[in-house]
């Protein structure tokens, strides 16, 4: 449910992610901004997984702004990397720790029960839930939806990545930063945009 004081606290996050980026293009590396950094971007997290629902879309209001939360990220994330050169070294944990590259799996289906036709990926630019192990989470997903489920399958090259929301979580743990968010670790969870998925990655896994 649509919620505008949880969508201010990701526009809050937003801002921080942009206000890192414009700190460190002209000021040495601090820790305690990054913990900071990675606390806000706990909140925004916190809401997205508390707050999206398997099978249902999401308001229009509240989409856009979860997807200018991940773009910003995603600009984080690319940013640390082009001048890894001069990044310190905890910053290139925080960006191992959240930059997916590798297969990732997501299922479709519909939360509606009297729902039952086949669903099919449409491209899309818009970041969506992925996982990273297909098995782990089917129970919990088969719960969730109704009718034909599609499992599809993409691999992230090396040239593109994902935001691990795992790896990210594990990495604040680590190093005792405070999350805000009890990450589910068998959702293996990777923020991903839906590209072109061949017909070979694509399977109907259960009918109605």
């Amino acid at each position: 449910m649509f919620s505008q004081d949880n969508m201010e606290q990701v526009e809050l996050a937003t801002e921080a992610i942009d206000k890192y980026i414009e700190y460190r293009e002209n000021n040495s590396f601090q820790k305690s901004l990054l913990c900071e950094l990675c606390h806000c971007i706990s909140i925004g997290i916190s809401i997205w997984c508390g707050h999206t629902y398997i099978g249902e879309q999401k308001d229009p209001n509240e989409l856009l702004i979860y997807q200018g939360f991940f773009y910003k990220l995603s600009i984080l994330i690319c940013t640390i990397e082009r001048n890894s050169a001069r990044s310190d070294q905890e910053e290139l944990r925080f960006l191992e720790s959240i930059k997916y590259n590798g297969t990732i799996f997501r299922y479709l289906g519909s939360s509606n029960h009297s729902n039952h036709d086949r669903i099919y990926p449409i491209p899309d630019s818009q970041y969506v839930s992925w996982t990273k192990d297909k098995d782990m989470i089917y129970p919990y997903i088969s719960q969730k939806l109704y009718g034909p489920i599609t499992l599809i399958s993409y691999n992230i090259g090396e040239n593109d990545f994902g935001i691990d929301l795992t790896g990210f979580y594990e990495y604040c743990r680590s190093d005792e930063i405070r999350v805000l968010w009890d990450c589910r670790e068998f959702e293996n969870e990777v923020v991903y945009r839906t590209p072109k998925i061949s017909d070979e990655n694509i399977s109907i896994i259960e009918e109605a």
